[in-house]
């Protein structure tokens, strides 16, 4: 007489049809994943396998805390799965660069003149005028007229100018560029075909197929 089990199969459609439960109710996957797929692809894998808990409740429980500790490590495995990236390059840097300049000039001129000049002139006359005629009521000659003149003239002129400027002159500002740049090829660590054949590799990793091993491992007699 062959051991009755309770199959993964068994206790999914025991939930649907008493409506009790959902053993997969609590799956959240990301952005783009297709839940139904993954819950057909653990079906169709495991169904007939017997489930590691047999009470329903339990054994729903049991699911709850396996997504809740597998999600983080899902949503990394998508997020890289749709990284851009070209597979025949495996050296990719990207820089940026900011230049600042800062002007800030004050400059100040000032100009004085000062103009002086002085002009000053002195003159002096000293002279004797004498009139040679002798005088009429003399028996001898003496000079009819004998005058002295004395003059002097004095001029004294003296002129000062004086002319300034000042001007000033403030400038500032700041200039700023930038530019970007990137530098990416094959580097000669490994050759194209490497990497070729390991983005061939890499393609095989089937994330629905990962999640339904961990699954079928840790909640269900994982036997063939």
């Amino acid at each position: 007489m062959a051991n009755a089990k309770l199959t993964l199969f068994g206790m999914y459609e025991y939930g649907k049809e008493t409506g009790e439960y959902d053993i997969f109710d609590s799956v959240t996957l990301p952005v783009g994943m297709d839940k139904d797929l993954l819950i057909n692809n653990i079906i169709i894998r495991g169904g007939e396998f017997e489930v590691l808990y047999a009470e329903p409740k339990f054994f729903k429980f049991c699911v709850d805390v396996w997504i809740a500790k597998w999600t983080p490590t899902i949503e990394r495995w998508w997020r890289a799965l749709n990284l851009e990236y070209d597979p025949l390059e495996n050296y990719d840097r990207k820089e940026d660069w900011r230049d600042d300049t800062s002007t800030n000039k004050d400059i100040t001129t000032q100009r004085n003149d000062l103009t002086s000049a002085s002009d000053k002139s002195t003159q002096t006359t000293t002279g004797n005028v004498e009139n040679t005629v002798s005088a009429f009521d003399k028996a001898d000659y003496q000079p009819a007229e004998n005058a002295a003149t004395t003059g002097s003239a004095s001029n004294d002129t003296q002129t000062v100018s004086a002319t300034g400027s000042q001007s000033s002159d403030k400038e500032s500002g700041m200039q700023l560029s930038g530019h970007t740049g990137r530098i990416h090829g094959n580097i000669g660590v490994t050759t194209s075909q490497q990497m070729l054949q390991s983005e061939l590799d890499i393609a095989r990793f089937n994330i629905y197929e990962e999640i339904t091993d961990l699954f079928l491992k840790e909640l269900t007699i994982y036997t063939y």
